[in-house]
């Protein structure tokens, strides 16, 4: 578990100046708080990762807006195609209708005594002035998605038939010069969005479009942008140290790399020092500052894949995901602020140390998408333990809760494929088998092709094997994950 867990809290300072240890045995010293200081603007931050602390809003708006009736599917597709600007309007109101002028408050509670920085998107985009203290400007999620901006690293996308489906990734970013499996994972939300206009639940096929919305772009967004650009020891990790980004910047190129893929990640600057189980208990707002004003983009609240890992670490006991994956980050960003003035250059020097940090974050984001997997199948088949096959009688409660767990197995599962190949844990051949297991609609699986509840259930309990056997996970302990603790 992370360093403070039912410890005595210690002042502000005392965090700030805690150090982490070199248990891992690399040698580095480095800060328990991601907070490092300009190597050239004395009592500057160097660290700025407000476009990816905006996705991670976007994500969970998308999850929040479907569900409301009162959002339209146009209104939807734009969030996902045009993010801030669809959300941040100062004439007309925003999308939910509350014609503020200020554009829709984000989707986070300030908790008691405490205010938000940006409590709306008119706060958060600013489209004159994107290097604004607090404004992360124009920022969008399609422009953002796995074979879009990067392609896919399989030969295929995995574990959705996509005929018929396939549309060019949007305007604004390189597309494919045909229509090709990279195309997939955006083609793939557009379609989703679309099934969306008729409800975010679908109980005749078990799908729950919030949940396969937020847990897919945890993936496809998140995850992959970590992985396949911003910690990718060929691409992210390989740009200059010796000097500060254009503009007026306080940072270098390669120090603002590795600050995206830790915005990625979701962490608050503290997370290190904030305890699993606070987090798991729904306290994500890390006041680092003491101001008692809580900033979403400035490192003060976590969300997204950091949220899991600490919640899968009090569920599961025996991981320690969020220290792993939090220390090799700032592991990281230490290496690079040691070596400032000096490029790195592939398999070379601190480049070396630093592609060793990269996989310890990338493998920890891959087990956080895996646990969840294992949990979501656990809790799918609780879910359909009063379920009946060929009746009639099923209760909308019973199918609502069928697809909402279902639809979180298949998001993040489907995450699974955005690792890097060379170094993923489940092959592709294993990830294709792990998606016929678990099928394309729960209710197609019990109904159409086994016509027996028993044998979908054998199948989903085979897949979860799966998922322990490739990881190393206890095979007792995860038929237990996501359960209520024996009494």
């Amino acid at each position: 578990m992370k360093l403070i867990k039912g410890i005595a809290l210690v002042s502000a300072a005392g965090l700030l100046a805690a150090c982490g240890s070199d248990d891992d045995d690399s040698g580095v010293s480095y800060p328990s708080t991601y907070q490092f200081e300009s190597k050239v603007d004395a009592g500057e931050s160097s660290v700025k990762f407000t476009g990816q602390a905006t996705r991670q809003l976007l994500i969970s708006e998308m999850k929040k807006a479907v569900k409301d009736a009162e959002v339209t599917n146009a209104e939807l597709l734009s969030i996902f195609t045009d993010g801030t600007t669809a959300l941040s309007s100062d004439v007309t109101g925003d999308i939910y209708g509350t014609g503020s002028g200020i554009g829709a408050d984000v989707n986070v509670s300030a908790p008691d005594d405490f205010t938000l920085v940006q409590p709306d998107y008119g706060t958060i985009f600013n489209g004159e002035n994107n290097d604004s203290s607090k404004a992360a400007g124009a920022v969008a999620l399609d422009n953002k998605m796995a074979g879009c901006d990067n392609p896919l690293n399989n030969d295929q996308f995995i574990g959705w038939d996509m005929t018929g489906l396939l549309q060019e990734c949007g305007q604004g970013f390189e597309e494919p010069a045909v229509l090709n499996g990279n195309d997939a994972p955006y083609s793939l939300m557009r379609a989703w969005i679309t099934a969306a206009e008729d409800g975010y639940v679908d109980t005749s096929l078990g799908l729950d479009y919030a949940q396969l919305f937020q847990k897919f772009l945890l993936g496809a967004v998140t995850y992959s942008q970590t992985a396949q650009d911003y910690l990718k020891a060929d691409k992210g990790l390989e740009k200059d140290n010796d000097e500060l980004s254009a503009g007026n910047n306080t940072y270098t190129p390669l120090e603002h790399q590795w600050d995206e893929g830790f915005g990625y990640f979701g962490a608050s600057l503290g997370y290190l020092n904030i305890a699993d189980a606070t987090i798991n208990g729904g306290t994500y707002h890390d006041d680092v500052n003491g101001d008692t004003a809580i900033d979403l983009l400035f490192g003060e609240y976590n969300s997204g894949l950091a949220v899991y890992a600490s919640k899968h670490d009090v569920m599961t006991k025996t991981t320690d995901l969020s220290n792993d994956i939090m220390s090799a980050l700032l592991e990281g960003r230490q290496i690079i602020q040691n070596n400032f003035g000096t490029n790195p250059v592939n398999g070379e020097g601190y480049h070396v140390q630093l592609e060793a940090a990269s996989d310890r974050v990338v493998a920890g984001m891959e087990k956080v998408l895996a646990v969840s997997v294992v949990k979501y199948i656990n809790q799918t088949i609780d879910s359909l333990d009063a379920y009946v096959v060929g009746s009639e009688e099923n209760s909308l409660t019973l199918l609502k809760n069928i697809a909402k767990y279902w639809s979180e197995l298949k998001g993040f599962a489907l995450g699974l494929q955005f690792a890097p190949t060379e170094k993923m844990t489940m092959t592709e051949a294993q990830q294709i088998d792990l998606h016929v297991k678990i099928g394309q609609s729960p209710i197609q699986k019990l109904e159409v092709e086994h016509g027996d509840k028993a044998a979908y259930i054998a199948e989903l309990e085979a897949a979860r094997t799966a998922v322990q056997e490739a990881f190393g996970f206890d095979a007792e302990a995860v038929t237990q994950w996501g359960r209520p603790d024996p009494q």
